[in-house]
């Protein structure tokens, strides 16, 4: 059995502003920006994710977030991302990941 690699595509900020600055609220933006950069019309399912915080945010501060794919095969695609403060660039969150393509949205 043979994979096809697909060639990554460009990559997508997303600019928000944080509603909270904890684990869990820069894990639901790397998410977001994870599911856009695969694509809506593509049903994935996250098979794992790490992330590093090397900063510091507070809620209301301008973000953004940046996920790029590092390459694709026919049933995953590894990905990354980080997101910074606006106001500086300085990163308060780096992550990389492997998303299972499904081709029955139902798996």
């Amino acid at each position: 059995m043979t994979s096809t690699l697909t060639t990554p595509a460009m990559p997508v900020s997303l600019e928000t502003t944080l509603s909270g600055a904890n684990a869990a609220d820069l894990t639901r933006l790397v998410e977001a920006a994870f599911a856009t950069v695969i694509g809506a019309e593509r049903s994935t399912r996250l098979a794992s994710l790490n992330m590093d915080f090397p900063g510091a945010s507070l809620p209301g501060e301008a973000v953004i977030t940046t996920a790029w794919i590092e390459r694709s095969t026919r049933t995953l695609s590894f990905v990354s991302a980080d997101i910074r403060r606006k106001s500086d660039r300085c990163v308060i969150a780096a992550a990389s990941g492997v998303l299972c393509l499904l081709s029955n949205p139902a798996d």
